[in-house]
């Protein structure tokens, strides 16, 4: 396993909704996402300025994403997550709690 973590990028949209329609059609959700609804909503999480996502790679393969925006709450900013998943072979290796721990460092910085 060679992971790799990212900012989702325009790029990344395929293969981000791809890895949605899989985790999210699993237990607890069994929710059957077409490749059009899965792209649509990732697309239109990230259409705004406020807008961050990020994603790991194995090889070539999304194994998780998180999409969401930057939202100012009173007198700092706040992360909304949208949605996060891990594809679901990978779910249970603590892929979606190194994904996490990425973002928060970017948001660090």
């Amino acid at each position: 396993m060679e992971l790799r973590k990212k900012h989702l990028k325009k790029e990344d949209l395929t293969a981000c909704a791809k890895e949605m329609m899989l985790a999210f059609h699993i237990e607890p959700w069994n929710e059957n996402w077409t490749f059009e609804q899965a792209y649509t909503r990732i697309e239109e999480i990230m259409s705004s300025d406020v807008s961050r996502g990020y994603v790991i790679y194995d090889g070539d393969l999304v194994v998780s994403m998180m999409c969401g925006r930057i939202m100012t709450y009173l007198d700092h900013k706040e992360l909304w997550i949208d949605d996060l998943s891990v594809h679901p072979d990978y779910q249970g290796l603590g892929i979606g709690t190194q994904l996490l721990d990425y973002v928060k460092q970017e948001m660090k910085e």
